[in-house]
């Protein structure tokens, strides 16, 4: 399909869906999540269908979509999505580099993605998610930031880094596009991209195409990783935070490799970003914030990712591509 037919099934299929949920959950069955979003198949786009079971009336009217538009679909179920919060990232390292082990002082454990400054400010700050760095929405302001993080062995008194500035608020109840917030870096503390040499360094953000790319990142629990985006503008996606269960629309979906996962618990953070072969440079894709434990072609689970242009529209920053010298 072209994308603007995909785009037309996607918003069909999701109402058929939330059809069969509501008939479900009047009969009183456990109606199990289900995202719809964009795909790339063999002939061009497709609608990706994402079912945390394949149970029930839901299950029976995804099967039932397969069999009447089985080209036109990628259906897979992939089990509850959770918040990813469970190397070298995991040890105290000056200057900060993306990957970096960070969380707050009070306790957790995430990455750090990149920097960011924003516009009313000249301050570089650090970039994650909400759930790291503000502890969904339950942070107080100001608090302190440490790297390592505290799983990671990090203390207030020997690994303070700076304090949480901002973060764009979780909706529990509505619909979510980003789950981030950023941090200051004190005066004493130094940071550096030299994490992203290996691709020779960031060019900028990515914008989509005809074609999904292979991505990477770098991230606290699992290191460097390898993948490949398998869907986007992914709606419906329900993630499970020690909140509750939450919604976020318009995300990427990534799945790792044959050899394993693309994100583990405390990758949450990391930033998404092409993989390429010839040290070119690499275009930023998005922010990592969640995943789940099966589905994806290699069985490993599959990745969920914040577009980065939404990220940096909501917190009003601009992502900072290289490093600066005086």
């Amino acid at each position: 399909m072209h994308i603007t037919s995909a785009r037309d099934a996607k918003v069909e299929w999701a109402t058929e869906l939330a059809r069969a949920g509501a008939a479900a959950e009047a009969a009183g069955e456990s109606v199990p999540a289900v995202a719809v979003g964009i795909g790339l198949g063999a002939d061009g786009f497709v609608v990706a269908i994402r079912s945390e079971s394949a149970s029930g009336r839901v299950g029976q009217a995804v099967g039932e979509l397969v069999e009447r538009r089985g080209p036109d679909l990628d259906a897979r179920v992939v089990g509850p999505i959770r918040a990813l919060e469970t190397l070298p990232f995991r040890q105290r390292l000056r200057p900060l580099v993306p990957g970096a082990s960070v969380s707050l002082a009070e306790g957790g454990t995430g990455t750090i993605a990149g920097f960011v400054r924003r516009a009313e400010s000249d301050t570089v700050e650090i970039l994650s998610n909400n759930h790291v760095l503000a502890d969904e929405n339950r942070a107080a302001p100001d608090a302190l930031v440490i790297q390592p993080g505290v799983v990671d062995g990090g203390t207030v008194a020997d690994d303070t880094i700076g304090a949480l500035a901002s973060f764009v608020p979780i909706d529990l109840t509505g619909t979510n596009l980003v789950d981030c917030a950023i941090a200051t870096v004190d005066e004493a503390v130094g940071w550096s991209l030299a994490t992203f040499d290996v691709y020779g360094g960031l060019t900028g953000l990515l914008e989509f195409g005809e074609e999904f790319p292979t991505v990477a990142k770098f991230g606290r629990t699992s290191g460097h990783t390898i993948g490949a985006v398998t869907a986007i503008e992914l709606d419906n996606v329900l993630v499970g935070y020690d909140s509750g269960v939450v919604r976020f629309d318009d995300q990427i979906e990534i799945a790792g490799t044959e050899d394993g996962p693309f994100s583990s618990p405390g990758d949450s953070g990391s930033l998404v970003i092409t993989e390429v072969a010839d040290a070119s440079g690499a275009a930023v894709v998005g922010l990592l914030f969640a995943g789940s434990e099966t589905g994806g072609p290699s069985g490993h689970g599959l990745t969920y990712v914040n577009p980065i242009a939404a990220v940096l529209a909501a917190l009003g920053a601009e992502l900072i591509l290289a490093d600066e010298s005086d």
